[in-house]
């Protein structure tokens, strides 16, 4: 019995694993195609903004301040921003 139940845990942490996996593909893919119709300046701010959603996930699922990672996207999108300005 106590082997039927590890065999069914092992699946269960197997089918958990492939779906976080799929997850990613499926944000990467829609990012991809986002960026596809693109110029270069509205695929810079694109993937800035997916990094940023990417790294506040990430940080919100640790339990960490999202403080220092909010104030670093405004300073780089105001960047962007303002190279396409001068441009």
């Amino acid at each position: 019995m106590l082997e039927l139940e590890e065999a069914i845990n092992g699946k269960m942490s197997e089918q958990m694993t492939n779906q976080v996996a799929l997850e990613n593909e499926l944000r990467d893919a829609k990012v991809e195609t986002s960026l596809a119709g693109m110029s270069a300046k509205e695929r810079e701010l694109a993937e800035l903004d997916a990094n940023y959603k990417e790294q506040i996930r990430l940080a919100d699922l640790a339990g960490e301040d999202t403080k220092k990672i909010e104030e670093k996207f405004a300073r780089d999108k105001k960047k962007i921003k303002q190279d396409q300005v001068n441009a």
